[in-house]
């Protein structure tokens, strides 16, 4: 018994058996990696375009809460709190107004009255909903970083500021200094 054998030769219609046209082959490709470059591109411009409208929006924001930061911090470091009470949410009100913040609040004093600060500088902003521990939970906040020259020493403040209506309110007061070391 004879067993004949076909060798594939590239689409030698020869041998009796012809392969796909490789011009099409190659036009499919082609084709293909056009419709995936344009998505690519695409996507590309699509993520750049994001990145420019925040920074605008972070830019604009920080333009908009800086001059509150500058207030809010001159009367927070006058070390009193009811000169700084009212830029406090009402939750941060109340644990400022304890004995524990009262005595915070003295050893806070120990840094002196604030003589220059630098730019705010943003740290983070969120605004939206977060699913979390089983809860949708609407979230809107900004964290700015402030590096300021106090009477007694330097202190960086970071402090977590939220929209009330038409105006801004701190949630949260971080203050950090070497004065507390030694």
């Amino acid at each position: 018994m004879k067993v004949s054998r076909t060798v594939l030769r590239g689409g030698d219609a020869s041998d009796g058996v012809s392969l796909p046209d490789h011009k099409k082959t190659i036009n499919i490709m082609k084709s293909v990696l056009k419709v995936l470059g344009i998505i690519f591109i695409f996507i590309l411009l699509l993520a750049i375009g994001i990145i420019i409208w925040f920074s605008f929006e972070s830019a604009k924001l920080e333009k908009d809460i800086s001059p509150f930061i500058n207030e809010s911090l001159n009367a927070i470091t006058m070390w009193e709190y009811e000169e700084f009470r009212t830029y406090l949410t009402s939750e941060t009100q109340q644990l400022f107004s304890t004995e524990k913040g009262q005595k915070l609040l003295k050893k806070l004093s120990k840094l002196g009255k604030l003589k220059s600060c630098s730019d705010p500088e943003l740290l983070e902003s969120k605004t939206g909903y977060f699913y979390e521990s089983g809860f949708t939970n609407y979230t809107n906040y900004s964290k700015f970083s402030v590096n300021c020259d106090l009477e007694n020493h330097r202190a960086k403040f970071t402090l977590v500021i939220v929209p009330n209506k038409n105006e801004f309110l701190i949630e949260h007061i971080h203050v950090a200094s070497d004065l507390f070391l030694e």
